[in-house]
C-alpha cells in the first residue's frame, strides 16, 4: 500500500478514515466505484448507482441494505453514535441516503469547479493505469471526468431544492482552509449538536500535523480552459468564482506561427 493517496499524496493507510465506497465496491457489485476498472462504463454505472434509475425495486432496495449493513458495522467497529460519511458520490444521491437515514444532514464543500476539475483529473490521470483493465487515454480521462463532475453537480442542485429545510450546510473551500476550526463549529451550530467544545482541542492538535502539506498548481492548454469553462460556467456563476490566479493555474496559449 502506498504511503501517499495518488493524486495529492495525502497521507493514507489502513487506520485513517477513507471514503466509504471503497468498501462498498469491495462487498457488492452496486457500486459507481467499479468504473475505476471499467471507466468506459462510467454512465450505466453513475445511473444505476448514484441516480437509481433503470433498476428494479429488488436491486434499488438492495443497494439500501447493503449501505445501511456498512454504516452499522463501521458504528459497531468505532463504538461510535455517529457515522460522518466523507464519499464524493453522495453528492448525488441525497434524496435516497434521506430514504435510508431520515435524520441525516448533509455538507457540501464548495470549491473553485475549474479547480475541482483539475484536481479531479490528476488524481484519475495517476490512480487509473494503476487499477483499470481497459486502455483509457488522457484525452477519454478528461472527458470522463468533466461529464460526471457536470452531472453530479446539476444533480445535488436539483435534490438540494426538494430536500428538506435545514438537512444541508455548505462551506467554502476557500474559508475551510483560512479558519477550519471556525467552520467546523458552523456545522456543529447549524445542525444542533452540542459537543463541539469535546473535540476543539483533538481538531486543533490535527491541524497542527497538516501545515506542511501543499496544494498543487496546474497548468492548462487554453483549448481546454475555453471547452472546461463552457461546461461549468452555470457552476461558476451559481457559486460566484473567476478564473484562478496565475499562481494557481497557468494558462497555455499557443501562438500562431510567424511566416
Amino acid at each position: 500500500m502506498p504511503s501517499g493517496r495518488p493524486g495529492d499524496n495525502l497521507k493514507i493507510t489502513v487506520d485513517v478514515p477513507q471514503e466509504d465506497e471503497y468498501a462498498l465496491s469491495n462487498s457488492t457489485h452496486r457500486s459507481f466505484y467499479h468504473y475505476f476498472y471499467f471507466p468506459s462504463r462510467y454512465r450505466s454505472l453513475y445511473s444505476k448507482y448514484v441516480r437509481f434509475e433503470s433498476l428494479s425495486d429488488y436491486e434499488v432496495n438492495n443497494w439500501k441494505f447493503n449501505y445501511r449493513k456498512l454504516v452499522i458495522k463501521a458504528l459497531l467497529y468505532t463504538n461510535g453514535k455517529r457515522a460522518i460519511l466523507k464519499n464524493p458520490v453522495n453528492t448525488g444521491r441525497m434524496l435516497t441516503l434521506l430514504e435510508i437515514f431520515p435524520d441525516a444532514h448533509f455538507i457540501f464543500l464548495i470549491r473553485n469547479p475549474l479547480m475541482v476539475y483539475l484536481s479531479a483529473k490528476k488524481f484519475f490521470a495517476d490512480l487509473f493505469p494503476i487499477v483499470n483493465l481497459e486502455e483509457f487515454s488522457e484525452e477519454e480521462i478528461s472527458r470522463t471526468i468533466l461529464d460526471i463532475y457536470v452531472n453530479m453537480l446539476h444533480d445535488y442542485l436539483d435534490d438540494k431544492e426538494k430536500a428538506p429545510a435545514g438537512k444541508i450546510i455548505e462551506v467554502r473551500y476557500e474559508m475551510l482552509q483560512e479558519n477550519p476550526i471556525d467552520e467546523v463549529e458552523k456545522i456543529y451550530k447549524k445542525f444542533g449538536f452540542s459537543n463541539f467544545h469535546e473535540i476543539k482541542p483533538l481538531l486543533r492538535d490535527f491541524m497542527l500535523t497538516q501545515k506542511g502539506h501543499t496544494v498543487d498548481e496546474y497548468t492548462m492548454e487554453k483549448e481546454e480552459l475555453d471547452h472546461v469553462m463552457s461546461k461549468l460556467d452555470f457552476a461558476m456563476k451559481h457559486w460566484g468564482y473567476d478564473l484562478p490566479q496565475p499562481s494557481e493555474l497557468e494558462v497555455l496559449a499557443h501562438k500562431q506561427e510567424q511566416n
